[in-house]
């Protein structure tokens, strides 16, 4: 996440972490998510699927200082606790975006 934010140009104005073990996650779901912030320009905006926070997770260049500033195996989670008040949600019917392929068997419920 560091070497992300680090190597994006001084113009981009939000960042959108996808996270490798989601494979389901569509290009719908980003452009949906995309769109949202363009709409509202939240700080931070995810999909939900059944209720459910999913990924991936857009944040607004407003939180860049503070996702800088992490250590350790958290990614983005401390910075959107502190802000989820202000986050915009995408209801989604696609379950990719809460179902994490950690082993080989797990993408047969895909």
């Amino acid at each position: 996440m560091q070497a992300g934010l680090a190597a994006l140009p001084a113009n981009v104005n939000s960042a959108l972490f996808l996270l490798v073990d989601l494979p389901g996650v569509t290009p719908d779901v980003l452009n949906a998510v995309i769109e949202r912030h363009r709409q509202t320009l939240a700080p931070l905006v995810w999909p939900e699927f059944a209720g459910r926070r999913g990924n991936p997770v857009l944040f607004d260049r407003t939180l860049f200082s503070e996702l800088s500033h992490i250590s350790g195996d958290t990614g983005g989670r401390p910075v959107l606790l502190a802000h989820q008040d202000q986050a915009e949600r995408v209801i989604v019917t696609q379950p990719g975006i809460v179902q994490d392929v950690d082993r080989p068997e797990d993408l047969v419920e895909l």
